[in-house]
């Protein structure tokens, strides 16, 4: 973990929190009071993928303490942290850049997709949890997404006799597995080829909002940390 004693462009004193099993993400607080009370103010998540980045600021709502000394640092976060809304974000897409109310609203659309899509994921029975993202990748994708896994790697019985499908994306979804594996309210998200854009285009933010309460519990501890600079 590191914290970052900095100022902002209005020059008001924060502090940034990261944490190196989430690298995209920093935690925004206000700068200690007398008491050593904190106030969260936001996420800001910046990830790349091969067809550009996503980039936002989630706005949460919580506290936490932090007593900052001459050589070191001692740092928690109280555990009800609670999500807000995207403030502000930027999409890019190959050649092209969202950027104001447009990058925004994708965003926030996008988050509320991954937000269910996760919900589901972690309340299936026997979900892994505390994982890294090689692992992560390889025992979701081929529930998620069989059709773009290899033979081998695809669930057991996935496919059945009578199974229909619909192409979309260059890829023929068997939709019958949609309905028996997900959600209705996911139905028209994965046939579409939406759960594949998301996936390809937002790993790091699945996986993220997935170990939502691995990273909440990390900085729930009470962590020292020695001053380097």
């Amino acid at each position: 973990m590191e914290i970052l004693h900095a100022q902002n462009k209005a020059g008001q004193r924060l502090l940034v929190i990261s944490q190196n099993k989430f690298p995209a993400v920093q935690l925004r607080t206000t700068e200690p009071n007398a008491e050593g009370n904190i106030i969260i103010n936001s996420i800001d998540y910046i990830s790349g993928n091969t067809a550009g980045w996503n980039q936002y600021s989630l706005e949460l709502s919580g506290t936490g303490s932090c007593e900052l000394r001459e050589t070191y640092a001692v740092f928690s976060l109280n555990d009800d942290i609670e999500k807000v809304q995207i403030e502000r974000g930027k999409i890019r897409l190959y050649d092209s850049t969202l950027i104001g109310s447009t990058a925004a609203e994708n965003l926030r659309n996008r988050e509320e997709r991954i937000d269910v899509l996760t919900e589901w994921m972690k309340n299936l029975d026997g979900a892994p949890h505390e994982l890294n993202r090689k692992t992560f990748q390889a025992h979701w994708k081929p529930i998620l997404l069989p059709e773009t896994c290899a033979k081998g790697k695809r669930p057991s019985g996935w496919m059945q006799a009578g199974d229909a499908f619909k192409r979309s994306e260059n890829i023929n979804w068997n939709t019958s597995y949609t309905e028996r594996v997900f959600p209705e309210e996911f139905w028209q998200v994965r046939n579409s080829g939406t759960l594949l854009r998301d996936w390809e285009e937002a790993f790091e933010w699945i996986y993220f909002q997935y170990e939502w309460e691995t990273f909440i519990a990390m900085l729930s501890l009470e962590n020292t940390l020695t001053r380097v600079k």
